[in-house]
């Protein structure tokens, strides 16, 4: 849905409208897309009506679908509360939060959720621009909920018999660039290759891509063999920033993942790409965050406030080009950045050569209220020059 689509879905289902009204826009939202699962065909008729969604039967090859046929959500009951299912994921609640809050049963509280987990995992980015930060990270590897296991089972997760990476845990690669479009991967058991690489990067990235990446071996002969630039930073030296080239924000992304991960107290390996996708949902919202801009000098004070979406870096100078505000800032104008926190109000300031300040950002926050924790995380996921 779009996000016009999203708001009146939402009023809908949580006014006093029947479940036949949620249905209607269930079809209009789908009514675009519409063709047969079984051979994709867009000749059909309607055929009926069937658990109160409009039914079709298909020209070639005589199957009858709906609206829904062919997606995570066929054959899911109790459509009226599934945005407010939605919003509990947006929440990060538990299964058995999320059971209470919409008033179902924990077992289809579970169901649900890898059944929206499902769609989510593939909303993904189709490719990655500029400069790519790729970096691999690894997790304990869970056969929770298996019924047949191929090893005893741990306590309480348990940890890993063997020290370092080993087959024990599962790599997860993930590759970010600088605008926040993120791309992950789970790879499987044991360390990341070369040919891992290959069979991941290669789609969703362009050929004039600047890869930065840790000291690990297999990233700069993959970026020879498919003919794209690459640069590395040995984090072991204790060298993490050169100029433009680190990989803090991936790192930051890790870091979020983890601490993320940690409240569901192990996530079975079968269900990882799940997980991976509704992270990924959930930092792309944090990102779309409403801040406050000031610019200023010693005889005017431009403020903006509001979402800021277009931005493009040329001729030395990073532009800001919405609609209605247009910021053209200099790289060598500044010399400093910083995260700064005064009573409880996060600010970012940017200082010029002279020491003056020329530049503040805010996050948004309604009066009396504190700054939402989507500005807090952006802030504190800012690349650091120590």
């Amino acid at each position: 849905m779009s996000h016009r689509q999203r708001l009146a879905s939402g009023d809908l289902l949580r006014s006093s409208a029947p479940q036949a009204a949620a249905v209607t826009l269930i079809e209009q939202t789908a009514q675009a897309q519409l063709h047969c699962p079984a051979c994709l065909s867009t000749h059909f008729h309607r055929h009926g009506q069937a658990h109160g969604l409009q039914r079709y039967r298909c020209v070639p090859c005589r199957k009858t679908f709906n609206a829904l046929s062919g997606t995570p959500l066929a054959h899911l009951h109790h459509k009226e509360r599934w945005l407010a299912y939605a919003d509990c994921l947006l929440n990060s609640f538990s299964v058995r939060k999320a059971a209470a809050q919409v008033t179902i049963h924990r077992n289809t509280s579970f169901r649900w959720r890898h059944r929206f987990l499902a769609l989510a995992k593939t909303n993904r980015p189709r490719c990655l621009h500029g400069i790519t930060e790729a970096d691999d990270m690894y997790l304990l590897e869970s056969q929770k909920g298996s019924r047949h296991m191929t090893r005893p089972a741990r306590q309480r997760g348990g940890r890993a018999s063997l020290r370092g990476i080993s087959n024990e845990q599962v790599c997860v690669l993930v590759a970010r660039d600088r605008t926040g479009q993120t791309i992950d991967f789970v790879t499987g058991l044991g360390q990341l290759t070369k040919a891992t690489l290959h069979a991941c990067l290669p789609p969703v990235i362009d050929r004039d891509i600047l890869l930065v990446s840790d000291g690990h071996p297999a990233y700069p002969v993959f970026a020879r063999e498919i003919g794209i630039e690459h640069a590395a930073v040995n984090l072991r030296t204790g060298i993490r920033v050169r100029g433009t080239v680190h990989v803090q924000n991936v790192n930051a992304y890790h870091s979020r993942l983890r601490g993320w991960l940690r409240a569901f107290h192990g996530v079975a390996t079968r269900y990882l790409p799940n997980y991976l996708g509704w992270r990924w949902i959930l930092d792309a919202r944090r990102n779309k965050v409403s801040i406050m801009v000031f610019l200023g000098n010693d005889g005017l004070t431009q403020i903006y406030s509001g979402r800021v979406d277009k931005t493009m870096a040329a001729g030395g100078y990073y532009n800001v080009l919405e609609p209605n505000f247009n910021l053209h800032i200099r790289d060598t104008a500044l010399r400093s950045g910083w995260v700064l926190k005064r009573g409880g109000v996060t600010s970012v300031e940017f200082f010029d050569q002279d020491g003056k300040q020329v530049l503040t950002f805010f996050g948004v926050r309604e009066r009396g209220k504190p700054q939402p924790q989507a500005w807090n995380d952006l802030a504190a996921s800012l690349p650091r020059v120590r």
